[in-house]
């Protein structure tokens, strides 16, 4: 062992912070649509009964979450000089589990 070796002591990690983005279908088209055929058909009550017709079925809707790096504090000690060393990385959370598989190991 060298003079220049730290020690790993202790990390602390501000937790996952996520993006998320939706993407819906839009049926005000179908709403539209159906009103101008209803309202041709039917005079006024057509264009309601077909605009309502024309929006009804099933909306689709796709969430998509993407994860930020987040902050992650971590502690080294030199025992040799009395150093105390403390850095910061912007770490996702696959990047901390294989720093507690690491910590779990040398432990």
């Amino acid at each position: 062992m060298t003079n220049d070796e730290f020690y790993f002591v202790d990390y602390k990690w501000l937790g996952a912070t996520y993006n998320t983005h939706t993407k819906t279908n839009s049926k005000a088209g179908k709403t539209i649509a159906g009103g101008v055929v209803g309202g041709l058909v039917g005079g006024g009550a057509g264009t309601v009964v077909g605009a309502v017709a024309g929006s009804s079925g099933k909306t689709n809707s796709t969430s998509t979450q993407i994860e930020n790096k987040s902050k992650a504090i971590f502690y080294f000690y030199n025992k040799t000089k009395d150093i105390d060393l403390v850095t910061e990385l912007n770490i996702t959370s696959k990047d901390i589990v294989k720093l507690e598989r690491f910590v779990k190991y040398v432990k």
